[in-house]
């Protein structure tokens, strides 16, 4: 028998599900966020653990997908403000969909985010050390994977200079003024007002 219960939703205290020492009184199965989804073979408790693994992965996914989708609808904004006050000068980003239209996404994107963390939340309460072991593994590798993109989104969809580019050979050179240009825009965390050479 792997376990026995129709499912707790909280331990006392870490452990685990599986525990040959305790076979003979019975391991306490868990119930993994939904009613009827009670984890009581060894089959389910993998699939408890890559589940759980997995929505941390989403929920880090759908972050990243909302800071693009910000940033994309900040450059819009900017580039409609630049266009009305110079007529002659075209949009970057005419014929997009309309400002609200991306701030609803934005939002339902961080109300799908807010759910999947409260889920991860009431999966580390339920005190089972290999689930919290799962989340943990999840959040290294998801914030790993994020770093990295970030990091190359800035460099090729931005065009923002690494540390050691941002360093001026010459001081007020042509160099010097582009790079600081790209590491105030707002795609590479500045304030898009650019910097005084």
């Amino acid at each position: 028998m792997f376990c026995k219960g129709m499912g707790r939703v909280m331990m006392p205290g870490f452990q685990t599900t599986y525990n040959p020492s305790k076979m003979i009184e019975g391991n306490s199965c868990i119930l993994w966020l939904f009613q009827g989804a009670v984890v009581d073979t060894p089959g389910k408790y993998a699939l408890a653990c890559i589940g759980s693994f997995s929505l941390v992965l989403a929920m880090v996914f759908l972050q990243l997908v909302r800071e693009r989708v910000s940033l994309w609808a900040s450059r819009r904004s900017s580039s409609s403000s630049s266009s009305s006050s110079s007529p002659s000068s075209p949009s970057l980003c005419s014929g997009g969909l309309p400002m609200l239209g991306l701030d609803l996404a934005v939002a339902a994107l961080f109300a799908l985010q807010m759910v999947l963390a409260y889920w991860i939340m009431l999966l580390v309460m339920l005190y089972e050390a290999w689930i919290f072991t799962s989340i943990i593994i999840g959040f290294f590798v998801s914030q790993l994977l994020a770093i990295r993109l970030r990091r190359r989104w800035r460099e090729r969809t931005c065009g923002c200079p690494s540390s050691s580019e941002q360093a001026p050979l010459v001081a007020g050179s042509k160099m010097d003024t582009v790079h600081a240009a790209a590491a105030s825009s707002p795609c590479c965390g500045g304030d898009g007002h650019g910097a005084a050479i």
